[in-house]
């Protein structure tokens, strides 16, 4: 009796152990939501090395990086999403459309040309050869005028208009991060803000990235994104990127819907952002006006006749025209249940793109303040009424993960 009931409760342990691996394989191979996701920001390069060639040394220690065979800077990205899809794991890529460096850019602004070898990429004077002819023969003589001669050819700041094409904002200082005219202004030295509301530039970032989406990673997290307009993204770039993740769907693990979501920053405690709209989380993830794309006008010959130096500002339209997308966001049932039945939400009027509950970041506490704002009703019930895409939660919110208070999850919409 005593080895039936044995053998009885392993044949049940084994069931129990398959069963859970089932669910688990069910589960991995069946998702499309990624609502049902944990997302993770890790460093590619320590993974998967999938193509040692490409492989380079950064400027620290680098005689260890040689006796190790472990340089700092590794890996094949294609390598990673491969191994990764194989796993059953998404790749999620951090992307900028905001602003570039301020070294140039090989197509935009072209201010160096660049040596591969491997020994010199840790010396930023031997891999990136100054172009004479625009930053003069004396460039590398004077470390304190670096910097201006390099920000004067993307930014017309010595009186000389070397943008012609108007590839940068070029605002100055005329810009508060509390107004509409943040979606102009260059947020630091070293992110110098593209201007988004030209075609050319928002043709340009969509074929860069657009590489990535034939990869195969299978959504964009959009850094900054609280200083692009909404009509700029609905415009230019949240429907290019969705036509391409049609596209290439099927290098996507489980051929999901290409997902993209922002960062769009909001350090006040309420969910609208000091009482405008059009700078809320929420607002951009409804579609804009149609009576406002259609008076778009990003061409080349429009960007082209205008001159603008560093501080004069604005453009004579496009500019203008984002700042009057400002009204106030309709809302929705969506995540509300109707005479406490389910219904299907109405995703007509989304614009296609995602957001980061900044509110909830910035705000956040403990676990336990979770429940405080819901019983309060503080901020939950208007987002769900003015949000129109999904929510992600991301509870990592402290400089050091060991004084983190509390984790707290909105099963209903992370």
């Amino acid at each position: 009796m005593k080895k039936f009931t044995f053998r009885l409760w392993a044949v049940l342990l084994l069931m129990l152990v398959s069963l859970q691996t089932f669910a688990t394989d069910v589960f991995t191979s069946n998702r499309t939501d990624f609502r049902d996701e944990s997302i993770y920001f890790m460093i590619t390069t320590r993974f998967y090395d999938g193509d040692p060639s490409n492989n380079v040394l950064c400027w620290d220690n680098q005689e260890a990086q040689r006796s190790t065979k472990d340089p700092c800077w590794r890996g094949d990205f294609q390598g990673v999403i491969d191994k990764a899809h194989a796993k059953g794991i998404k790749i999620i890529l951090d992307i900028v459309l905001n602003h570039t460096g301020n070294f140039g850019e090989e197509k935009l602004c072209k201010m160096f040309d660049r040596d591969t070898e491997l020994d010199h990429q840790g010396d930023i004077n031997a891999c990136m050869i100054p172009d004479e002819d625009k930053l003069g023969s004396d460039y590398l003589d004077n470390v304190d005028t670096q910097y201006k001669k390099r920000i004067a050819l993307m930014k017309n700041t010595q009186g000389k208009n070397e943008d012609s094409h108007n590839y940068w904002h070029h605002v100055a200082a005329n810009w508060n991060w509390d107004l509409p005219n943040r979606w102009w202004g260059q947020i630091a030295g070293d992110c110098v803000d593209l201007n988004t509301e030209n075609d050319s530039v928002a043709h340009y970032l969509v074929n860069c990235y657009g590489q990535f989406v034939k990869m195969g990673v299978d959504g964009f997290r959009i850094d900054t994104s609280g200083h692009i307009s909404r009509l700029t993204f609905c415009k230019e770039l949240i429907p290019q990127f969705a036509k391409l993740g049609e596209k290439y769907k099927s290098k996507r693990l489980n051929q999901a819907p290409f997902f993209m979501y922002g960062e769009v920053c909001a350090r006040f405690g309420g969910v609208t952002y000091r009482g405008q709209d059009n700078l809320s989380c929420y607002y951009y993830t409804w579609n804009a006006p149609q009576t406002l794309l259609d008076k778009w006008d990003g061409s080349a010959s429009y960007w082209d006749s205008q001159v603008i130096m560093e501080g004069d500002g604005y453009d004579a339209h496009q500019m203008k025209l984002c700042e009057s997308d400002n009204a106030n966001s309709p809302e929705s049932d969506n995540t509300f249940m109707v005479n406490g039945a389910y219904h299907e939400p109405d995703y007509s009027k989304a614009s296609g793109f995602h957001v980061i509950d900044f509110p909830l970041h910035y705000n956040f506490t403990s676990a336990a303040w979770l429940d405080y704002r819901e019983g309060l009703g503080l901020g939950f019930q208007e987002w769900k009424s003015k949000l129109y895409g999904r929510r992600l939660v991301r509870c990592r919110l402290c400089e050091d993960w060991r004084d983190l208070p509390g984790t707290g999850y909105l099963g209903m919409e992370v």
